[in-house]
């Protein structure tokens, strides 16, 4: 207060020091007095107290030198303010002058707060949503500091009436209150609680076909939820927690479509092509023509989230999916019969001439021709013929090569049943001992 001179400080600081004197006249130096009073009277009382208080500077232990320096603040409040009632109309009309600017000011920041303000939501950008509001409340709270200090001045200057009328600058204070207070922490509060939903869309979006998990995605959509559902009634009003829960439900039903597909039946990469990457490519209406090639290294799922919210998406691939069952199925038939035939042994025994015989060549023949039945049965079934329609053509390939395998053994059996049959019959009649027989194959 020493340091500022009346006379020659501007329109801002003369109206801040006039602040300053009210407040210390109307409330600080009243309270300050009446402590002193009280403390006189206790010091008579308790004298060591405060001088055994090595906290205190020295000064401070003695009443008497505090209550010197309270007086001399009073005189010196009362000079300033002296000094200044010479400007009192001055500053009436500076300090309205102030008012207005801080009305059209304020007017001006809550017009903006309410056109621009954050509500609806924009993948990954909570965090931008986040720091846009804690960048306005920080201009918000410098502009009500400023009005705060003009509505102690207009106090002090015995502009705001009785305190039942608020003053102008009160009413400016109410406004701002109401966006510091209400508005803007409500609205900070919700996109903080809708962060761990973003981060799911954003993992979700960006996880590859190749790194694709759907039942490590599952656990984390749930937990979202989970984490949603715990929001607060006043946060569930605003429309970016809606936007938020729609995007998890549309991943949700993405996230159906495509883990089907991924634990569904085993594919080759040109039947997969062929029937599932196009269909889920061709349904992706934002996708580039150069996105128009199935990648599993680069494919994310977030470029197919549009697709799979296509009502046809399900019917199609359920239709691709059923016909890639069919063909595991086939080719499930195709293992099973190679590994029989791979694993299967003859059957030797001797017979009474110590003759060492092949038997259950009858049980052979029989599962041969059975065999031989189910790859012709195969060849004219309906599906075998769309599998290779489609591009399935390793199917027939292996139909085919066991078709043919099984004729070569059932030759070679054919041969060998003929063969022991012969020597059987040579045996009965010349012995085994006979040397013919000693060339037998």
């Amino acid at each position: 207060l020493e340091s500022i001179n009346e006379r020659r400080c501007a329109c801002r600081q003369a109206l801040a020091t006039t602040a300053a004197c009210g407040l210390l006249s109307s409330r600080f130096l009243p309270s300050w007095q009446a402590l002193l009073i009280a403390l006189e009277k206790a010091e008579a009382i308790l004298p060591p107290l405060l001088k055994a208080d090595e906290s205190l500077h020295e000064p401070w232990r003695e009443i008497s030198r505090v209550r010197d320096a309270v007086e001399e603040l009073g005189q010196l409040v009362d000079r300033k303010q002296s000094a200044l009632k010479a400007r009192d109309q001055e500053l009436r009309g500076d300090l309205e002058s102030e008012l207005r600017a801080a009305s059209i000011k304020t007017q001006a920041l809550i017009e903006r707060w309410r056109q621009h303000r954050p509500e609806r939501y924009t993948a990954g950008g909570v965090s931008r949503a986040i720091e846009a509001i804690e960048a306005f409340s920080t201009e918000l709270d410098k502009v009500k500091q400023d009005v705060q200090g003009l509505d102690r001045a207009s106090t002090a200057l015995r502009l705001s009436g009785e305190s039942k009328d608020l003053s102008p600058a009160s009413h400016i204070l109410a406004e701002l209150d109401i966006l510091a207070a209400k508005e803007v922490p409500a609205l900070i509060e919700v996109w903080r609680t809708v962060r761990l939903g973003d981060e799911f869309v954003q993992i979700f979006d960006a996880t590859r076909w190749h790194a694709f998990d759907p039942a490590s995605l599952k656990t984390k959509m749930r937990e979202t939820r989970d984490h949603l559902a715990t929001a607060p009634s006043r946060v569930r009003q605003y429309t970016v927690y809606a936007d938020v829960l729609q995007l998890i439900d549309t991943r949700e039903t993405t996230l159906s479509v495509l883990g089907d597909v991924k634990l569904g039946p085993p594919m080759s990469e040109a039947v997969f092509s062929a029937n599932v990457a196009q269909l889920l490519l061709h349904k992706n209406k934002k996708a580039s023509s150069s996105k128009k090639i199935w990648d599993s290294n680069t494919q994310t799922l977030g470029e197919l989230v549009d697709a799979c919210q296509d009502p046809s998406i399900r019917s199609a691939l359920d239709t691709a999916l059923a016909s890639a069952r069919a063909d595991a199925a086939l080719s499930e038939f195709l293992d099973e019969l190679a590994l029989q035939w791979r694993e299967c042994r003859l059957e030797v025994t001797s017979d009474r001439h110590d003759i060492a015989l092949i038997t259950g060549l009858d049980i052979l023949f029989a599962k041969l021709d059975d065999d031989a039945s189910a790859l012709r049965a195969m060849r004219d079934a309906p599906h075998f013929k769309r599998a290779i329609d489609s591009g399935n053509v390793d199917i027939a390939k292996r139909r085919d090569l066991l078709d043919k395998q099984c004729d070569d053994v059932r030759q070679l059996l054919e041969l060998w049943a003929d063969a022991q049959r012969r020597y059987v019959h040579l045996a009965a009649i010349f012995g085994s001992g006979h040397k013919s027989l000693g060339e037998r194959p």
